[in-house]
């Protein structure tokens, strides 16, 4: 019989090979459940009530959906039974249209791919000029409402932290560390180019400007200027930096990754 210790490990490993897979899942559902309700679902709709009102004005889609004579005495009888209005013509013709609808699989991702479409064509209008002018002046409309203006620009800073959107996104040459806020603590940051004239005229020498990010929020931080001799690269990606920030340490690449402390120590002591 196992040890509840062991039973314990087992259960705690069982739990660590299981849980990025269920992660990944519910973060994948949740985007797609707000995607496809917020975002596709209205336009269905909307192409639905399209449909409709074609159908309606359009003779050769009218009888396509034209409620049947038996339907419609059915429809009646119904109505009779619950004491209601029985339904007009069209109420039965847009019903007829959204059990088509609902039944055709895949009609459903049509919000999805016009709303996809949608967002391609607003990105190729705000390449130009004219588009950044507009989106520029919408930007000073929000930034003018009581509450939007509160959160709006949070929201576009994350982002373009993100995405590296916009025109005065955060550029990460690489990542570095430092010894930061003192010396014999290291920080990891990430270098962003060359530091101000004004800085190096002082110093008469090479300056690099470095962003330490916070945790577990890498789009706030500091921004340091550093002689390029105190500036070492880690052997890391820019996203693997930024997991290790968001992660508080706990995310390490493996080409960063080491044995724990005092583990060397422990695998070299003999089994008692």
């Amino acid at each position: 019989m196992a040890k509840p210790a062991g039973m314990k490990s087992r259960f705690v490993r069982g739990i660590a090979a299981l849980l990025p897979t269920l992660l990944t899942i519910w973060v994948v559902s949740t985007v797609w459940r707000f995607t496809f309700d917020t975002i596709a679902a209205p336009i269905n709709a909307s192409i639905r009530e399209a449909v409709i009102w074609t159908a309606d004005v359009l003779p050769p889609l009218r009888d396509a959906f034209q409620p049947s004579e038996e339907q419609m005495e059915l429809a009646k009888t119904r109505a009779a039974t619950r004491g209601d209005e029985p339904p007009t013509a069209t109420e039965l013709l847009t019903e007829n249209i959204d059990d088509w609808w609902s039944s055709q699989f895949g009609l459903d991702l049509i919000g999805l791919l016009v709303a996809l479409l949608g967002i391609a064509l607003l990105g190729t209008f705000l390449q130009g000029m004219l588009g950044r002018w507009v989106w520029r002046r919408f930007e000073v409309f929000l930034a003018r409402l009581p509450i939007v203006r509160a959160i709006y620009p949070s929201a576009k800073q994350l982002v373009d932290f993100v995405l590296g959107g916009g025109e005065r996104a955060m550029q990460f040459e690489r990542p570095v560390v430092i010894e930061y806020p003192r010396p014999g603590i290291w920080s990891l940051g990430f270098a962003t180019g060359s530091s101000l004239q004004t800085v190096r005229n002082l110093t008469q020498t090479e300056m690099v400007t470095v962003f330490i990010p916070n945790s577990p929020t890498p789009f706030t931080g500091f921004t340091v200027n550093l002689p390029k001799a105190e500036v070492h690269e880690a052997n890391m990606t820019v996203d693997e930096a930024i997991r290790f920030t968001i992660s508080g340490g706990v995310i390490v690449p493996e080409t960063e990754s080491s044995a724990p402390l005092g583990a060397e120590s422990a695998e070299s002591k003999p089994a008692s």
